[in-house]
């Protein structure tokens, strides 16, 4: 099930970016989460898992130096359902 950005405080920032993302989510209760990048022909780019995530605001750095630019999915998969957002690189 696809839930609101809302609902995590979800964030990606900056959003085109040359060479790194910041993710920013707040959970209101300890959870197992992951992420998970991909192009917009579905190869897997990077994932990467959490287990008991704590509650509160999480910050998390992906980098992106090695990507080629274009559009990639970034999806991030909570107990909840999924939140999903373009992320442009250049």
């Amino acid at each position: 099930a696809t839930i609101s950005d809302e609902e995590y405080s979800f964030r990606v920032y900056p959003n085109p970016s040359a060479d790194q993302y910041t993710v920013r989510f707040e959970l209101k209760e300890n959870e197992d989460i992951r992420y998970r990048i991909s192009d917009l022909s579905g190869k897997l780019i990077t994932e990467r898992s959490f287990i008991n995530a704590e509650i509160g605001l999480n910050t998390v750095e992906v980098p992106a130096f090695e990507w080629a630019n274009g559009i990639y999915l970034f999806e991030l998969y909570t107990q909840k359902g999924i939140i999903a957002e373009k992320l442009v690189k250049y």
